[in-house]
């Protein structure tokens, strides 16, 4: 008889010990398992050979109620995993989540920035933010840099802050980002983020942490994953637009890269994408935009 609590402790060092689980991988797998936990009559306290499918349909079923069918769908595929490993330390003979189908939903095309939008996101990055009147050249350069970065090579936000200056060619110019899985892949930069990045690097020279090695600094040192979603949140309230998530700039790259007439291929390169479904899922996105475009160019009535 072993508690649920007991478990995750366990389950924790055998993420940890592998190399593919980032640490914000593993805090999600964990508060996932937290967040089931609490429809739990003893919580955490529950042992797992008393956990039932219906436990889990009820409390996943919530989600599909409340219209949340891919949180639903997330949280099952890490409820698997950590059952499978129950069974595989043969804490259980079974998993419960054997006889749980799967949350299905109709896969919706990732939220893109329209041009206009893009344009006045970088607009705001001149818009003076700081409280501190000799911040602001450093904070605008930096802001600047980073969201370019992120429009023309679509990192993502993990993979924006652990970029190191090592992981800097300016000869080439491009940036060396170590993805999923420590997954290398270098990248070019276009000549705006180029020379974005150049005024930004000339600046943090004389920050008072230029000596670390990450390339975007806050105030307190290194900006973190959450600094960064704190920069791209600001200035969207600078520029007057909806809220925008750091991920919606690899969204809106990804759509613009195959709207100037970028393969797929080389998409899934540039983004570091193992799986051709993920690029389908951005090539929905601008099907339509494309097309008319397209048709523009190659109107088959003005052949004749």
């Amino acid at each position: 008889m072993t508690s649920l609590a007991t478990l995750v402790d366990d389950y924790r060092a055998h993420l940890k010990s592998s190399k593919k689980r980032s640490p914000l991988t593993l805090q999600a797998y964990l508060g996932t398992i937290t967040k089931f936990s609490a429809c739990l009559s003893e919580g955490m306290d529950t042992d797992v050979e008393d956990i039932r499918p219906r436990h889990l349909r009820d409390w996943l079923g919530g989600y599909m109620e409340r219209g949340k069918t891919s949180s639903a769908k997330t949280y099952y595929e890490r409820l698997r995993s950590f059952f499978n490993w129950c069974v595989r330390e043969e804490e259980l003979t079974k998993s419960p989540l054997a006889k749980v189908d799967p949350p299905q939903h109709n896969e919706q095309a990732p939220e893109i920035m329209p041009e206009v939008e893009v344009r006045s996101l970088i607009k705001a990055c001149d818009v003076p933010l700081a409280k501190n009147p000799s911040s602001v050249k450093f904070d605008n350069a930096r802001d600047t840099a980073l969201i370019r970065i992120m429009l023309d090579i679509g990192p993502r936000a993990s993979e924006t802050a652990g970029i190191l200056l090592d992981n800097i060619d300016l000869k080439a110019p491009s940036i060396r980002i170590v993805g999923k899985g420590g997954k290398v892949r270098t990248l070019p930069l276009g000549s705006k983020a180029e020379n974005a990045l150049r005024k930004y690097l000339r600046l943090r020279k004389k920050h008072r942490y230029a000596a670390e090695p990450f390339l975007f600094l806050g105030q307190r040192g290194a900006l973190g994953y959450h600094g960064i979603w704190a920069i791209v949140d600001r200035r969207a309230k600078a520029a007057g637009i909806r809220h925008i998530r750091p991920h919606v700039l690899r969204h809106t790259f990804a759509h613009y890269f195959r709207l100037f007439e970028g393969s797929e291929g080389d998409l899934m390169y540039l983004g570091g994408w193992s799986r051709r479904e993920m690029v389908d899922r951005y090539a929905k996105t601008g099907a339509q935009v494309r097309a008319h475009a397209a048709h523009k160019i190659h109107s088959p009535g003005d052949h004749f």
